[in-house]
């Protein structure tokens, strides 16, 4: 660790002793401590996620204007407060990160994040403003004014929730494109038939219009779900405070807080939950959408496994399909190309689903009146949408784009054994289909000479 000469460090007292802090570090000691505590280097830190800090901001800033409507905040340190929320949420996310170092989750319960906010806050106010020194905390103090009528609780769920829901938008944005990809190459090529297959054994005709018409339908009904869930989080239990006691705030704050957040926000579709105990208790709606997420995923894997599965070859595969080349496919067999853009995508949803699992272990271990896992929960859930947001572009753009049928040999696999025996038993029933295909041992050419006798009569 690389150590600073005493000129070039602060020393802030707190609860448990004195803290070492680097002169124009605009944190303060709780942070300070943060950091000695948790490693960084090989994980995200807060600041690698610029939509949950301009949402923490946001309802930070929502929480010092209703202070401030409401005369609990002078208007001198309101209006500093808010100033410089206003620079951070305009900052680029290089210059966030030197205030918002820490661990991106961490033990109880993520206190460690509204601290750094509040003290943040509260210093670069006291310096721009009162031409006060890092660390004197006066005017304006980090607990008793940035942190007035919240809690870590009801701040860091509700700054959690808004996060999800935009986040989501731009998710939901890719989802759309991706079905607009597919129904494109249904518009083209949805006409054409194929082989299907069951238990990967010959089967029946099918159209790639069917086909992929089962996919886009599948993906819409995952859509129906995870809106739902989308909705179901716009409930948010600010105000709820430590454990859910509306009257550890104000009652004006309580009354006046979604209204502000919801201006600040610019989401009116924000309500407040009916129970404020239960929100404390339990993550279940966001590890309910993260479940639903999960089998979203699970979907993915499926159509991009058929993708890379129709378009083996090229010569001794299904051939059903021609994927766009977009890279070589080997350092030694020249010509080679791999079906990279499909493996990319049921790769990133195996990490999808793991990140999911982890979440959903979450709820088998809250206690008694707080759920302590929310930022765990948070972290993970923002990666995997970030996640999902890329692979399914990539998908759309690089793969189901630049999909076209391979119709010769489509045309060919129709005229194998399985979908002719399909036709002869339309005409003469199963059990004498069954016969015909005894008496001339599965072959393929006496059976449709036989069929033609039919023809004939």
């Amino acid at each position: 660790m690389k150590m600073l000469s005493s000129e070039k460090m602060r020393i802030e007292r707190d609860l448990l002793g004195d803290v070492h802090i680097e002169t124009d570090a605009a944190y303060g000691s709780q942070t300070q401590r943060t950091l000695n505590i948790y490693p960084t280097q090989h994980v995200k830190v807060l600041g690698d996620y610029p939509v949950f800090l301009q949402s923490l901001l946001q309802l930070k800033k929502a929480c010092a204007l209703t202070n401030l409507q409401n005369n609990e905040l002078s208007q001198p340190n309101a209006h500093a407060i808010v100033a410089v929320i206003d620079q951070l949420l305009n900052e680029n996310s290089v210059e966030l990160k030197k205030y918002f170092a820490i661990h991106a989750y961490h033990g109880g319960g993520g206190v460690g994040i509204n601290m750094n906010l509040n003290e943040v806050i509260a210093n670069l106010a006291n310096q721009l403003y009162f031409e006060r020194p890092y660390g004197s905390y006066s005017p304006i103090h980090p607990n008793n004014h940035i942190n007035l009528n919240h809690s870590t609780s009801d701040f860091l769920k509700t700054s959690i929730q808004i996060t999800v829901i935009k986040i989501w938008e731009k998710l939901k944005i890719s989802i759309d494109h991706l079905e607009q990809s597919m129904r494109h190459f249904i518009l083209q090529y949805g006409a054409e038939k194929k082989l299907s297959r069951t238990c990967l054994q010959d089967a029946v005709e099918v159209s790639f219009g069917q086909m992929f018409g089962g996919y886009l339908f599948a993906i819409s009904r995952h859509m129906i779900e995870l809106q739902h869930n989308i909705d179901e989080l716009h409930g948010i239990n600010i105000g709820g405070n430590i454990i859910g006691r509306s009257g550890d705030c104000s009652t004006a704050f309580y009354e006046n807080i979604m209204l502000e957040l919801s201006s600040i926000t610019q989401n009116t579709n924000l309500f407040r939950v009916e129970n404020l105990f239960d929100a404390s208790q339990n993550n279940d709606v966001l590890i309910r959408f993260s479940s639903n997420l999960s089998q979203f995923a699970s979907t993915l894997i499926r159509i991009a496994k058929d993708l890379r599965l129709m378009s083996s070859g090229p010569e001794t595969g299904f051939r059903e399909l021609t994927l766009a080349a977009v890279q070589q496919g080997s350092s030694a067999m020249p010509g080679k190309i791999n079906p990279n853009i499909p493996e990319y995508v049921i790769q990133t949803a195996f990490h999808v689903i793991g990140l999911c699992h982890s979440i959903q272990v979450t709820q088998m271990h809250d206690e008694l009146d707080y759920s302590p896992w929310q930022t765990f929960i948070a972290t993970q859930l923002f990666d995997v949408l970030y996640l999902l947001t890329d692979a399914i572009d990539v998908f759309s753009e690089h793969c189901i784009a630049g999909l076209k049928p391979n119709s010769p040999q489509n045309l060919k696999n129709l005229e194998s054994l399985i979908p002719t025996m399909v036709q002869l038993s339309k005409q003469v029933g199963y059990a004498e289909a069954s016969n015909v295909y005894k008496k001339f041992h599965g072959d393929l050419d006496q059976i449709k000479a036989f069929i033609k006798t039919l023809q004939g009569n």
